[in-house]
């Protein structure tokens, strides 16, 4: 129960980075008390889920006590989810009547606003969008999140009344994990052209800045060929390098989701990419190289024959196929899983696919695993936490230490969005718990006398089918 006189709290966000700082101001207010100037202890939750907890209480002398907090976020958010109801900010155990009302105000209230300006213009054009986002700019627009009225910013009045409705009939579908069954054609393809409707709902990515129609399509020629090699020339180069600082390396390669889930694929869209088709053969030729590599394919194929790997509204691993990617890994490694988590709770996500295609996110069912490791008493310490201040993701680094981890060793693992920075759907998750210590660092590129200087005596490089368009210098 909240304390006496307790009714409502007021969070106010002044700075915003995403994958960065946090910072602002909150107080609570209650009706026959006033406010409360007592430190405030709060929880950022991220589709349903609490990622994480800060407190207030560092001095603010220009509201004239001590009200402030500044934090960093340890999961990958994007502004837009502040928007769409994604991230929301509750007060742990505490009675859920209690609304927490979030503002947004000078710097990052902006920069939502230009977030959502850019959506505009990516789903409706160029000029459509700039007019809409022109209008937006000039109407006194509320970027604020209730707990109690689930108000999202851009809704007509009209539509938060019919929700509202709704709502007191117990239909969300903010929160609801239930789609309905209406038929979108095969091939349909997102405003930005990015997203395709493949069979069995299954939602694939196509386009992008990597071109994935585009290499699903290009013949083996000479181009290819010489792309082949050069990936194969690599993995033989890292190898020998980590050899000679005496580290065990693993180069893992994961596929796209229609070339593990062929069935969801068009047939008249070959899969795999020409590239990925051939590196195999290229890396048996390497003997260095031969000995680290693991294509993750046959992993997730085996998976499949149970349940999905992929969710549908999704590009990343589902819970399950995360964690037998890992399994996968640590065998390659030389290592056993030292886990043996069951799949029965069920969990939900919001696809990263879904919302470029219908411009709104989509809750979507997965199995995750039952109980949380985060909550156990030797869960990692977060160590390193540190973001481009462009906002992008190369080049972020982080890792995490665990004195009573199961295995007494320091990994570091160059990767990208499926290992990510601790979530619990990417592969940092369990290696920071395995490892002692564990760094990620987002990269397509491999140091490893960086990895020497840490100690580390496993190393990882990690990449995806699209990203073999280009290949990386070391």
């Amino acid at each position: 129960m909240p304390p006496p006189g307790e009714r409502s709290v007021l969070v106010i966000i002044e700075i915003l980075r995403v994958g960065g700082a946090l910072a602002g101001w909150a107080r609570r207010s209650a009706p026959d008390s006033g406010t409360s100037d007592r430190p405030l202890e709060l929880e950022i939750v991220l589709d349903g889920v609490p990622i994480q907890r800060f407190t207030t209480g560092q001095p603010r002398p220009d509201l004239g006590a001590a009200l402030g907090f500044t934090t960093r976020f340890l999961e990958p958010v994007r502004l837009l989810d502040f928007c769409t109801g994604r991230v929301t900010f509750e007060l742990p155990d505490r009675d859920p009547s209690i609304p927490v009302t979030v503002q947004f105000t000078g710097e990052a209230r902006a920069l939502l606003l230009d977030a959502v300006a850019e959506r505009l213009t990516t789903t409706f054009g160029s000029d459509v969008g700039a007019e809409l986002a022109g209008a937006l700019r000039h109407v006194e627009s509320r970027a604020t999140r209730s707990k109690e009225a689930g108000s999202v910013a851009g809704r007509s009045d009209a539509a938060e009344q019919v929700e509202q409705t709704l709502r007191d009939l117990g239909l969300d579908w903010r929160t609801t994990e239930q789609t309905s069954l209406i038929p979108l054609p095969l091939g349909y393809v997102s405003a930005d052209g990015s997203v395709m409707v493949g069979h069995e709902g299954q939602l694939l990515l196509v386009g992008g800045s990597n071109g994935v129609l585009e290499q699903a399509l290009q013949p083996l020629g000479p181009d290819v060929r010489t792309l082949v090699a050069g990936w194969a020339d690599l993995f033989e180069q890292r190898a020998i390098q980590c050899a000679q600082w005496r580290q065990r390396f693993v180069q893992i390669v994961i596929p796209e989701k229609q070339t593990v889930l062929r069935s969801a694929c068009p047939a008249a869209i070959p899969t795999p990419t020409a590239v990925a088709a051939q590196l195999d053969a290229a890396v048996y030729t390497r003997p260095h190289a031969v000995a680290a590599y693991l294509n993750l394919l046959p992993v997730l194929q085996q998976v499949a024959q149970r349940e999905l790997p992929f969710p549908r509204t999704d590009s990343h691993l589902t819970p399950g196929a995360n964690y037998a990617c890992f399994a996968a890994i640590l065998n390659k490694m030389g290592l056993e899983s030292p886990f043996d988590p069951t799949f029965s709770a069920t969990g939900s996500i919001v696809g990263d696919l879904s919302e470029r295609l219908l411009g709104m996110p989509l809750r979507e069912a997965v199995w995750a695993h039952s109980g949380s490791l985060a909550a156990e008493s030797a869960a990692p310490r977060l160590k390193t936490a540190m973001d481009p201040t462009d906002g992008g993701h190369i080049g972020s680094h982080y890792s995490w230490e665990s004195p009573q981890a199961p295995l007494d060793a320091c990994v570091v693992c160059f990767g990208n969005s499926f290992f990510e920075r601790g979530a619990p759907r990417g592969l940092s998750y369990w290696f920071a718990r395995a490892f002692r210590e564990f760094h990620f660092i987002w990269t397509p590129e491999l140091d490893a006398e960086y990895a020497a200087s840490i100690g580390a005596s496993h190393v990882l490089g990690q990449t995806i089918e699209r990203y073999l368009v280009s290949l990386p210098s070391r």
